[in-house]
């Protein structure tokens, strides 16, 4: 089953959040309805970006290495990681 990386951005918080899921539409609403900690009355949370992985491993790996970076999330410096070949 396919998964998917995800970069959602908010008018009401400096920080965009990355993620990781296997629906992305259904994951934005629970963004939106206050069911992740911390993205919890920061939103409404709109789709900035989102990469298709084979499965969800692949993508929760991806996003595990990318937050590990500490690094100030774009979607241009995470397209240049996810397309890098391992």
């Amino acid at each position: 089953m396919r998964g998917y990386l995800y970069l959602i951005r908010s008018y009401n918080c400096k920080r965009p959040y990355l993620g990781s899921c296997f629906d992305v539409e259904k994951r934005i609403k629970e963004h939106n309805c206050g069911k992740n900690k911390s993205t919890k009355g920061k939103g409404p949370w709109l789709l900035d970006k989102c990469w298709v992985f084979d499965d969800i491993v692949k993508a929760r790996k991806a996003e595990y290495t990318i937050k590990k970076m500490k690094i100030k999330l774009s979607a241009e410096f995470i397209e240049k990681l996810v397309e890098r070949p391992e």
